[in-house]
């Protein structure tokens, strides 16, 4: 679904309001940036955030977009994510993972564009979360232990088993 055009892609970059300032009073709390084979960047972003202070803006409900660069058009791929810290893309799109919460289930959201389904894996702390160019596995940083003895753990692990909704 569309929700913006007017997206300018050009040798400078895009010219839009939404990202163009990239300050969180003027755009919004943004980050993660992926971009597919075709050039499609998807990103996650929330409401504007002035007067809301830096650690309540983790909390805020992000949706995932995606910029269509040769159309100029920006779309949400997803909404009611919080807590993001990381976001990959397949180099087709057609896979799209994000480390954070949704629907009060935290750990790794994976997105399918194209059929309309997100699946969902259990973690406790995500720090990072990164497909490979075909979208059939993913390699996820977890922070371990309490907060005396932390450490982080990589595992890789083949994708379509999870347990799927619709987006």
């Amino acid at each position: 679904m569309a929700v913006g055009s007017g997206w300018q892609a050009g040798r400078r970059g895009l010219n839009t309001s939404l990202i163009k300032d990239k300050t969180c009073e003027q755009s919004g709390n943004m980050g993660w940036p992926a971009f597919t084979a075709d050039g499609s960047l998807y990103f996650a972003g929330s409401a504007a955030t002035r007067g809301v202070r830096s650690v309540d803006r983790a909390d805020q409900d992000h949706t995932i977009f995606r910029a269509d660069m040769e159309r100029g058009l920006l779309e949400k791929v997803a909404t009611g994510f919080s807590n993001v810290t990381a976001l990959s893309a397949s180099d087709d799109g057609s896979v799209i993972a994000v480390a954070g919460k949704r629907q009060n289930k935290k750990g790794l959201h994976i997105l399918r564009p194209h059929t309309g389904q997100v699946c969902y894996r259990s973690y406790s702390e995500l720090t990072q979360a990164t497909l490979t160019p075909d979208g059939r596995r993913v390699a996820v940083v977890q922070r371990m232990g309490d907060s005396g003895n932390r450490t982080l753990s990589i595992s890789i692990e083949n994708l379509g088993s999870e347990s799927c909704t619709s987006i």
